[in-house]
């Protein structure tokens, strides 16, 4: 994980999170 980030920041990629949402039948 970190190193993804560093890698995204060396690169100039902006890194976002996204919301769960409760379907843990369907992921």
């Amino acid at each position: 994980m970190t190193d993804t980030i560093l890698i995204a920041k060396k690169y100039g990629v902006n890194i976002g999170a996204h919301p769960s949402y409760p379907d843990k039948e369907n992921f």
